[in-house]
């Protein structure tokens, strides 16, 4: 480990299914719209063959694309999205050619300063960046192209990770020895800051690969990689950027995977907390696995059952479904839409063994600070879908 990284400890939680009976605890989702993006990822489109990556700014969506049977990936951005979301206008000038299955992995947004932050991992470290974009003409602002020995798998907005300040924190492509690497940058120039941090869950239950970030707004964090989820409760300020187990702890390195055996989203976020949703205000965690049909999966007291991979699940942040009356999303909440498929729309005969199920997620307000929204992209079915989550 360097000199000056700080060292955070994690557990992993292995997640239940099961419906308690207190239903009154959870918050309804309501499921207000479904868009069809099939029109605008596709293989004649000019942003991708398929949408992989997703953020909301309380007002606007952008997706980012990834080059399926398209070598050419951009952003889109869908105006007002809660008011219909009728206006959908390509970012032109974020556009380039991809490599196949590479593609805008995450977006993000910093709030500071009113830009969209992204990341893009091309297979090789020398041409993967993290980026600056204004969210109105497309033009860059700041730019990270470039990294030594290291590739940017994922960004994502650290609300305190600058001494208290916003930071854009990325992960490295695979998880070192002594745990997974996350590095720092300057949401006004893309500067390094030091320190970054050594995150230590098991690094072999991320199977050497990492795919997404994600912090909640008092900076607790999820790190999602092929075998699991880690979460980690922020520690006290003064630490630095540290973590602790969810459990309290805060040391500790023992740990088990979150999905064994089970891979979770390929790209995109395919885990966030959602602050103040659970029961007495408590977070969450809102996930969606790839594995085709369902998967097994247990809490951190062992109760293994099976989930249904095309769902979205909700979890307490011990993998437990306490207190909770719902527990998961099918895509099909209030007459709006249809269940989430494990099947392409254009090859609904394709063997089971070769579909995924993944979707990326993002938990946030609208302008007016009044409502909570949760969005799902689902990657294969192209398609959008907004809930507006009401408090019991």
């Amino acid at each position: 480990m360097k000199s000056g990284q700080k060292v955070a400890s994690f557990i992993f939680l292995l997640l239940s299914w099961s419906i308690p009976s207190n239903a009154q605890s959870t918050p309804h989702f309501v499921h207000k719209a479904t868009l069809d993006l099939s029109r605008i990822f596709c293989r004649d489109g000019d942003d991708g063959g398929k949408p992989r990556s997703l953020v909301f700014d309380g007002k606007n969506a952008f997706i980012g694309g990834a080059n399926y049977e398209n070598p050419t990936v951009g952003i889109v951005k869908i105006a007002n999205l809660l008011d219909g979301g009728r206006d959908i206008v390509s970012l032109e000038k974020t556009r380039f050619r991809a490599p196949s299955q590479r593609g805008y992995d995450s977006l993000t947004f910093d709030i500071v300063h009113n830009h969209l932050i992204a990341s893009y991992d091309s297979g090789h470290f020398g041409t993967s960046f993290v980026r600056c974009i204004d969210p109105d003409s497309g033009e860059t602002v700041w730019d990270k192209t470039g990294f030594e020995a290291e590739r940017p798998v994922c960004a994502d907005v650290d609300p305190v990770g600058d001494s208290g300040k916003p930071a854009v924190a990325y992960l490295l492509y695979q998880p070192a020895k002594d745990g997974v690497q996350m590095k720092y940058l300057s949401v006004d120039k893309g500067a390094p800051i030091s320190p970054g941090a050594v995150i230590r869950p098991s690094p072999q239950n991320f199977r050497g690969k990492l795919q997404s970030i994600a912090f909640g707004v008092k900076g607790d964090i999820a790190i999602v990689g092929y075998g699991g989820i880690a979460l980690g409760n922020r520690a006290e300020s003064g630490n630095g950027n540290k973590w602790k187990q969810v459990n309290s702890e805060a040391s500790g390195t023992s740990s088990v995977a979150i999905l064994d055996d089970a891979e979770v989203c390929m790209k995109g976020r395919g885990a966030i907390i959602l602050t103040g949703v659970g029961p007495g205000g408590s977070d969450l965690l809102a996930f969606s696995v790839q594995n085709p049909r369902s998967t097994n999966t247990s809490d951190m007291h062992g109760v293994v059952q099976s989930i249904n991979s095309c769902d979205v699940q909700f979890r307490r942040l011990d993998g437990s479904t306490a207190e909770l009356g719902l527990t998961s999303l099918a895509g099909n909440e209030d007459g709006t839409g249809r269940k989430w498929s494990d099947r392409p729309p254009e090859d609904p005969k394709k063997p089971l063994s070769r579909v995924v199920c993944s979707k990326s997620l993002w938990f946030g307000p609208d302008a007016s600070k009044q409502k909570r929204v949760l969005l799902v992209l689902d990657t294969m079915e192209r398609r959008l879908d907004v809930y507006e989550i009401i408090s019991p």
